[in-house]
């Protein structure tokens, strides 16, 4: 995508990378209540990571969609090993580092500040 030729439009296309981000942050949040919503954040980041290409909020795209393939596995595995032995400490630590990322990130994109680390 090439970069919009007007301010007005650069605003436009800002205006909706933030609200593409708070809305998968809002879905990555709500992960914790009803877990099909982080799948769902997920879709809407790999959907429209093209009209933000060009945004502040790019870094938050990359960020949300790392935050996803990373937690997708540490979920199942504190899952396994709370099945097979009872352990739920894994899973709350999977939920430490979730609630991290996300609010990291969503405060980040408050500030209209774009992420430098990924980490």
């Amino acid at each position: 995508m090439s970069r919009p030729s007007t301010i007005d439009q650069q605003q436009k296309l800002d205006k909706k990378a933030y609200s593409l981000g708070l809305l998968v942050y809002l879905l990555q949040g709500l992960h914790f209540l009803f877990g099909i919503t982080a799948i769902i954040g997920m879709l809407v980041n790999h959907t429209n990571k093209h009209h933000v290409q060009d945004t502040f909020a790019a870094s938050h795209f990359r960020w949300q969609i790392l935050t996803f393939w990373l937690l997708a596995p540490a979920y199942a595995l504190a899952f396994y090993l709370w099945v097979r032995s009872g352990q739920w400490w894994p899973i709350l630590m999977v939920f430490a580092i979730a609630a991290y990322r996300i609010l990291r990130g969503w405060w980040q994109l408050l500030d209209r500040k774009p992420l430098a680390n990924f980490w």
